[in-house]
């Protein structure tokens, strides 16, 4: 035993032998002090386990995808970017087109589709006002017991999207076969993004045609509508036949420009000349009954 006042170490007794400490006292006081803090710590830490228990477990968060952009919405949106930035650069000078043809392949398809689907709005929305205005308003439509008070858009303007389509690939047609027997080394790939690029201002011209039909303006949205067409059948394809692609010219230019205007002219007449009498043969009849009519 070791007094805890005078560090006397001792085998037995009470009290110590040198100072008088009592042994027990210190001996108490030592636990006691001892065990406090184990006491305290155990219960802190009983206390620490039971709260951590008593709280509810927060439950992870759901997990959240991240959001991912419509791939078709995003390939729309590059396309319009490439389109305006093409139509922006060929607008000004349309015949560098035949510098580099290949890579404008795309872009030219997009203004045939944009040209043809304007100019066959434009031609339904002027027959529609023809129609309202000398059937409807004049009451021929019970004259000639026509059943229908309204024309339908879509077989209408799928009519007019089917010919003007007729034309132009007979237009596309005898341009390839005149660079062809004139030996001019283009292909149908070169020609389709050549003439789609030389399209672009008739895309304007029919755009401004059918806002000036749809505002009631109808000779002059009508003369707009056919000189675009006569541009995109006439003009730009005797600019395309008259270009040198290189090679040895089998065929003078001149020549070119006639055989393309007599071919595309004959071939157009026969074919779009058979397709109107079936398609809207009894449409132009009910005009010419009014006609008669008077």
């Amino acid at each position: 035993m070791k007094c805890v006042n005078c560090e006397n170490e001792q085998a037995s007794g009470k009290f110590c032998g040198k100072c008088g400490t009592p042994l027990q006292a210190v001996e108490t006081t030592k636990v006691e002090v001892d065990s406090i803090p184990a006491q305290e710590s155990v219960e802190t830490a009983v206390t620490v386990e039971s709260v951590t228990s008593s709280q509810p477990t927060p439950e992870p968060a759901p997990h959240t995808a991240p959001t991912q952009p419509n791939e078709q919405v995003e390939r729309v949106k590059e396309t319009s970017k490439k389109y305006v930035a093409y139509v922006k650069e060929y607008v000004v000078n349309p015949g560098k087109i035949f510098e580099n043809p290949e890579h404008q392949f795309t872009n030219a398809l997009i203004s045939i589709a944009l040209v043809l689907l304007l100019a066959s709005y434009a031609i339904f929305s002027t027959i529609n006002e023809l129609y309202n205005k000398f059937m409807k308003a004049n009451g021929y439509l019970n004259i000639f017991e026509v059943t229908t008070s309204k024309l339908s858009l879509f077989p209408t303007i799928s009519n007019a999207f089917i010919a003007l389509l007729v034309l132009m690939a007979i237009s596309f047609g005898v341009m390839l076969a005149i660079l062809k027997i004139a030996k001019q080394p283009t292909n149908f790939k070169q020609l389709i993004s050549i003439y789609g690029t030389l399209l672009v201002p008739v895309a304007g011209i029919m755009l401004v045609s059918l806002v000036l039909i749809l505002i009631k303006v109808l000779s002059l949205g009508f003369g707009i509508l056919v000189l675009g067409y006569l541009m995109a059948l006439y003009l730009y394809p005797l600019y395309i036949v008259f270009h040198n692609f290189g090679g040895d010219r089998k065929v003078d230019v001149l020549n070119r420009g006639l055989i393309y205007f007599s071919g595309f002219s004959i071939i157009s007449y026969i074919i779009i000349s058979q397709y109107v009498k079936s398609k809207v043969g009894s449409f132009m009849e009910l005009f010419y009954q009014v006609g008669n009519y008077f």
